[in-house]
């Protein structure tokens, strides 16, 4: 019997779609813009956002999707 691991690059992609969702959801005008981009992104400008606003994504995580990237 084999065990599966997921893929780190989709618990990446989760941890921030959800920090988006919850920016849309209770962030503000500007976070609830920016988790806007962020869905109609590609993936190059998705990588942008998340450095452009990390302390915005990070701050609407939860712990658990922080702890992917050891906050």
């Amino acid at each position: 019997m084999t065990t599966e691991f997921p893929d780190i690059d989709s618990l990446r992609w989760n941890a921030y779609f959800n920090a988006a969702k919850a920016m849309e959801d209770s962030g503000g005008g500007f976070a609830g813009a920016i988790a806007e981009a962020y869905y109609k992104a590609d993936k190059h400008n998705k990588a942008k956002l998340e450095k452009a606003f990390q302390d915005l994504f990070f701050n609407h995580m939860s712990a658990y999707d922080r702890a992917w990237f050891g906050r």
